[in-house]
């Protein structure tokens, strides 16, 4: 699995420079949504609109943001809106 981290490490990261973030990794090509899940991601969905962002010069724009791997507790955690 991979996740974004926000805490930890990332919390205690020096400031980034400000504007759109892209996040984007080519691990989120692996994911098989189980058969029959309607859930809208799906790898080639993802990398079209990546590419997309990079022809039309979008993407160079961003501040890029990669995937780190989560470890087995992040991954299996339960997250509860407030």
């Amino acid at each position: 699995a991979i996740a974004r981290r926000i805490t930890g490490e990332a919390a205690r990261a020096p400031p980034t420079p400000r504007g759109t973030a892209l996040a984007y990794d080519e691990r989120m090509n692996l994911h098989c949504p189980l058969q029959g899940d309607c859930h809208p991601e799906r790898p080639h969905r993802i990398a079209a609109i990546y590419h997309h962002l990079v022809r039309q010069g979008l993407a160079a724009r961003c501040v890029q943001l990669t995937g780190t791997e989560c470890t087995e507790e992040e991954a299996t955690t339960m997250r509860h809106p407030p």
